[in-house]
């Protein structure tokens, strides 16, 4: 074999093309799944749970064709694969053990104005899901928001990412043969039909990808008041405390960066750029760490190794190597092999490699002097999805996580906060927004249905609203009126709540205003509502400081 070229099995990625739905069929296709909803097929709890156990066994059974769908798909190496698919059975376990519970009504302690009422609150299954996923997570991509979506009692519509045609090709033989095929279906395609997939309406839609196509998918899911929760991924910073065991972190940075190639959406990156900030003290140090580790990592030459993945196509290669500049690109990058092997980079805040996401095995490090410095260049760019601290000290660490924004946060390591079943996930701001995975992705594809129930007896109470039912409407009125637990004085309302929780109300008066409404029904059960408020206001009389 020639010096410089790759020995391992040759990628052929699939030409799913005939797998692609005509542009005029996709309608009907919605329309399909949606008339199943409209039969309330999906709503008992039985069937939730056999979709997702058959879900599971597709996993399960063919894991083997998705792995190595993978590897063909973009270069992904196996044990990377195994984890994501490891990760999806864990969900999808955990959301059947719990979904049960997460649904249960949900009785709410309601103040005494309706203490006598029965409030809860039902969810409720949303409708027709739009299941959008990503080339770099064509598994969790997909499994988090179907199981929630399943979960949920709602049927869907499974996008994958053109980008990952054999997992594609997988998902659409796979659901089609286990799962009831009248509640869901798979659209395979690319800008054309998914354009044409986002003219129709959903009732909700879940997409993991770029900031760019997230907004796409946001404006076409405006013009029908589509939910929305994406997934965007990037833009991470780690920041790294002086006091800090600086060979732990340049270990997991050299793990998290170089994973799948660098292509996942929890990297260390920031602001379109994959970035660490540290003290200039500590710049070459942490450098040479992180260098040592890729080299315990791997064996060489590098290119031959089957742990290490590949950029994922031509054109992500070349895009990468053109923020590299001709002079910073390694003599050993193949671009016929899609290879670039690690890089770890000291860069100016105005390099070509900080204007847009990376995407790829390289992480820039810029130098700040101060934790303030650094948290205010975080908060100055676009929130993202994860914050990486690294510190021994535990008020450092609070500092970081209390004055940046993100969406999830990992302490002393990387890439664990969408690890752990049930775990809720999602972003803020440029990052995405709304929740994947356990209760919250539960929540996300169900709507909360407020129920308010009156017993009969009840209108003996409740009759006093009506505008001809007693001479003491004023009184009656301001009867829920509370008072409240902090005065006209600045900063009054600091203490309160701190040391209880509940209601705030005038629970006292409205107390003694049901017990004398109730006393006077009981004592005139043949006399109008009017001579029942005039007893009421009677007794109120006898009652000191009422």
């Amino acid at each position: 074999m020639e010096e410089g070229k790759s020995v391992l099995p040759h990628r052929c990625p699939q030409d799913i093309r005939h797998l692609y739905v005509p542009v005029h069929e996709i309608a009907d296709k919605v329309h399909t799944v949606r008339e199943t909803f409209k039969t309330q097929k999906t709503f008992p709890l039985s069937f939730r749970k056999e979709q997702l156990r058959r879900l599971y066994y597709v996993l399960e059974d063919h894991a083997d064709e998705f792995v190595d769908a993978m590897y063909h798909d973009m270069g992904k190496p196996r044990k990377d694969a195994l984890m994501e698919l490891t990760s999806c059975l864990n969900e999808i376990c955990h959301t059947v053990e719990n979904m049960e519970h997460w649904l249960a009504d949900q009785e709410v302690k309601s103040d005494l104005n309706f203490c006598m009422a029965s409030t809860r609150i039902k969810r409720k299954p949303l409708g027709v899901a739009l299941i959008m996923t990503s080339f770099n997570a064509p598994l969790s991509g997909a499994v988090w928001p179907l199981s929630s979506a399943i979960a949920g009692g709602n049927c869907f519509v499974l996008k994958p990412a053109e980008g990952s045609p054999g997992v594609a090709a997988l998902w659409t033989k796979y659901l089609y043969e286990n799962l009831d095929k009248s509640f869901h279906t798979v659209v395979n395609g690319e800008i054309p039909e998914t354009t044409e997939l986002l003219n129709q309406k959903f009732d909700q839609i879940s997409c993991t990808g770029s900031a760019t196509v997230g907004r796409i998918v946001a404006t076409a899911a405006a013009k029908h008041l589509t939910p929305c929760v994406l997934e965007l991924g990037g833009k991470n910073p780690v920041l790294i405390d002086r006091d800090v065991d600086l060979d732990d972190a340049a270990k997991k940075i050299a793990w998290a960066r170089t994973m799948f190639g660098g292509q996942t959406c929890l990297c260390p990156e920031r602001d379109a750029t994959d970035y660490i900030l540290v003290h200039p003290d500590q710049t070459t140090e942490l450098i040479a760490k992180v260098e040592h580790h890729w080299s315990q990592f791997w064996s060489q030459p590098l290119i031959n190794d089957p742990k290490y993945g590949r950029v994922v196509h031509k054109r992500a290669y070349e895009r990468i190597t053109s923020l590299l500049g001709p002079s910073r690109i390694p003599a050993e990058a193949s671009e016929a092999d899609l290879f670039l092997p690690p890089m770890i980079l000291r860069v100016e805040r105005d390099d070509p490699l900080m204007s847009q996401e990376i995407f790829g095995p390289i992480v820039c490090v810029l130098e700040c002097s101060s934790i303030e410095d650094a948290i205010s260049f975080v908060n100055s760019g676009d929130r993202p999805l994860a914050v990486y601290p690294f510190s021994k000290n535990s008020k450092w660490v609070e500092t970081v996580l209390q004055k940046t924004l993100a969406g999830t946060a990992t302490v002393n390591d990387l890439m664990l906060s969408g690890g752990p079943a049930g775990f809720e996930f999602g972003g803020v701001g440029e990052s995405g927004y709304g929740k994947l995975k356990g209760r919250a992705g539960l929540y996300s594809f169900t709507s909360a249905m407020t129920i308010v129930e009156t017993p009969k007896w009840m209108g003996y109470l409740t009759g006093v609203r009506f505008p001809n039912a007693t001479p003491f409407d004023d009184w009656l009125a301001s009867l829920g009126k509370p008072k409240p637990k902090f005065s006209r004085k600045v900063g009054s309302a600091d203490k309160v709540g701190k040391n209880r929780t509940g209601i705030v109300s005038n629970a006292t008066p409205l107390t003694w205003a049901v017990a004398m409404l109730v006393v006077a029904a009981a004592l005139h059960k043949d006399g109008g509502i009017r001579e029942i408020g005039r007893w009421a206001c009677m007794i109120s009389k006898a009652v000191p400081d009422l």
